[in-house]
């Protein structure tokens, strides 16, 4: 008999609900769950990459949550949030939230 894992990088992180939290016109929580694939071949996920535009700002975080503060009021930010593991970054998940005006 004879195993064959295959390994490869994850699937997207999946939509938690709600993924914005504590909304103010400065600050807000960013929230998803981890990818419901995490690579096979037991590979785990060593952290999460976030792009946050407009501002072009990248994270790396081990967490499933991010707070991020000096923000814009009235202004729609675009998140990519994308899971690794040992072969690399998987598939983005896109999150849109808006701060409201002050």
């Amino acid at each position: 008999n004879c195993t064959l894992f295959i390994k490869a990088s994850p699937s997207a992180p999946e939509v938690s609900s709600p993924n914005c939290t504590n909304i103010t016109y400065q600050s807000l929580v960013l929230q998803w769950n981890p990818p419901s694939d995490n690579g096979g071949g037991g590979e785990s996920i060593s952290h999460y990459s976030i792009t946050r535009t407009p501002g072009d700002i990248s994270i790396i975080t081990d967490n499933t949550m991010r707070n991020f503060s000096d923000l814009t009021p009235n202004t729609m930010y675009t998140f990519n949030v994308s899971a690794n593991n040992s072969l690399g970054f998987g598939e983005e998940l896109s999150i849109k939230c808006n701060t409201p005006g002050e």
